[in-house]
Order: structure tokens, then sequence, then C-alpha cells
């Protein structure tokens, strides 16, 4: 169930990262205020979506889930806790889960901490 749940929360994680690049910039170029502004709502559920992604496939590894085959191909039953945990990113969809979890708490401090900036700028900036 876990693994369901954290592949179901990356399809809406690409659901908001779609609608975060085309409503915000959109709205930009209409002069759309409230368009603009969802660019911080979008960034915040994409953040939301891919940190419990990142979770399912933690708890994947950490419990030797074996019926998913990231997990059955990068860890073993004798490798400690911290090791099946830091074997996340130990091959190429963990590495790309990991920089894609980066970027998006990345994206979303840029939300928070752009409320200085003009509504134009920081709709395209996010977008």
């Amino acid at each position: 169930m876990i693994p369901e749940l954290g592949h179901f929360a990356l399809i809406l994680a690409l659901m908001f990262a779609a609608l975060q690049a085309s409503v915000p910039f959109i709205g930009s170029y209409t002069n759309n205020t409230r368009w603009m502004l969802a660019a911080r709502l979008f960034s915040y559920g994409q953040l939301t979506f891919i940190a419990i992604s990142f979770i399912a496939l933690a708890t994947s590894f950490a419990v030797n889930d074996f019926s998913v085959t990231y997990v059955a191909s990068n860890s073993s039953r004798e490798l400690p806790l911290i090791y099946r945990v830091c074997a996340i990113w130990g091959a190429h969809e963990g590495s790309m889960l990991l920089w894609v979890s980066l970027l998006s708490v990345w994206t979303a401090a840029v939300a928070r901490f752009s409320r200085h900036l003009p509504d134009v700028l920081m709709a395209r900036v996010i977008s």
C-alpha cells in the first residue's frame, strides 16, 4: 500500500508541476493577479506530494519491501538501516527523486520568501 501511495503522490506532484509551469506564466502575460499568486500554492502542493513520495520510498527501503523492484535491486536484508535508507539515491531513479525533492524545497523557499517581489516577477520565477 505504501508504494502505491508514493506512486500516486508522484503523479499528483507531476500535475502540480504542470500547473505551476503554465498557470502563473499565462497569468503574468494576461496580468491576472489570481493566476500569478497561484504559483505559491502550486509550489507548496508540489513540495508536499514529492515529500510524500520520497517518504514512501524511504519507508519501503526501511521495511525491506522487496515487492518494489527498485528496492529489490538496490537493497539487501543484511544492510543496516542507515545504509538501506541511503540506498534511496543508489541508482538513477532515486537520485532523480532526491534531486527533484531538493529543487522542490528550493522552489517552495523562493515562493515563501519572495513576498517583497512584484507579482509578475514572482510568477515568472516560480513558473
